[in-house]
């Protein structure tokens, strides 16, 4: 900037020396070197209005860099959640604002320096300097632009993926648990096992047992089902029978559990679950 300052005094001493006569009015002289005062201080405005715009667009496109390199310094990925996403956003809808600004003060300059009366060749090399470095810087935000942009899409794209992974997900899950559900189901029909004890009369009461003649049908007629108590075949292990006397009625391998007199009462012990309830699921037994 200080070609500028030299330029200003050597433009003044040659209005100067050009309008200094040898001899003439003293009024004449006076009033010449006033409108060169004049002259000089509206030249020394004109070049320092420049030199301030110049100036002020320099720092900006060095703000520019400065926000670019810190984007750069944080790239763009597709890990990036939404609300970074938007903070690039913004910050690059600001470098374009910026952008937009100083290219409209560059455009007033230009329009400026070439209505002036001032043709100064450096003014306007710098001026095309500055020009050149703001449509470069441009160009990086562009490209910045065009980066987001991709990642947009791939991110769009990524959530579409998971959204629809999800539904899989859910989807295959309720399957599991139904398919489960079915499972225990068939696991608690196969484990249900039932019992019943009581006297004759009362099994023949309940169609559970039948006569004839000497021999006792079991479980042949329709029987009240009701009569009979539900156990899970899998973990009951021991039926109190709470008789002085008990008869198992129906068939299971005699090897597979035992009858047991525990004072006046009969307890049944089942030693082997899986062969005893192979033949039947239903157990009847005759008290007294």
């Amino acid at each position: 900037m200080s070609t500028f300052r030299t330029l200003i005094i050597c433009i003044s001493v040659c209005f100067l020396i050009g309008c200094f006569p040898g001899n003439g009015d003293a009024d004449r002289l006076k009033a010449e070197n006033d409108s060169l005062r004049v002259a000089k201080q509206q030249i020394e405005d004109e070049v320092n209005a420049y030199l301030t715009a110049f100036n002020t667009i320099q720092e900006n496109i060095e703000r520019i860099k400065q926000m670019e390199n810190t984007i750069s310094i944080e790239p763009v990925s597709e890990t990036m959640n939404n609300d970074q996403v938007a903070k690039v956003n913004e910050d690059i809808k600001y470098l374009n604002d910026m952008l937009q600004s100083n290219r409209k003060e560059l455009s007033k300059l230009r329009d400026k320096l070439k209505g002036s009366s001032l043709k100064i060749s450096q003014l306007e090399k710098s001026l095309q300097v500055l020009t050149e470095k703001l449509e470069a810087e441009g160009e990086k935000i562009g490209s910045l632009e065009k980066q987001l942009a991709q990642k947009n899409e791939l991110i769009t794209l990524m959530s579409d993926t998971i959204s629809s992974q999800n539904d899989i997900i859910d989807d295959l899950t309720r399957q599991t648990e139904q398919q489960q559900q079915v499972i225990d189901d068939r696991e608690h029909t196969i484990a249900s096992a039932w019992y019943v004890f009581g006297s004759k009369k009362e099994l023949r009461e309940q169609g559970i047992m039948s006569s004839a003649g000497f021999s006792k049908k079991v479980l042949e007629e329709d029987f009240n089902k009701d009569y009979f108590v539900k156990i899970d075949a899998r973990k009951t292990t021991n039926i109190p029978i709470y008789a002085s006397r008990a008869k198992i009625l129906t068939n299971h391998p005699k090897s597979s559990y035992s009858l047991n007199k525990d004072s006046d009462h009969f307890t049944l012990s089942i030693t082997d679950s899986q062969a005893f309830w192979s033949v039947s699921r239903y157990l009847v037994i005759e008290t007294d």
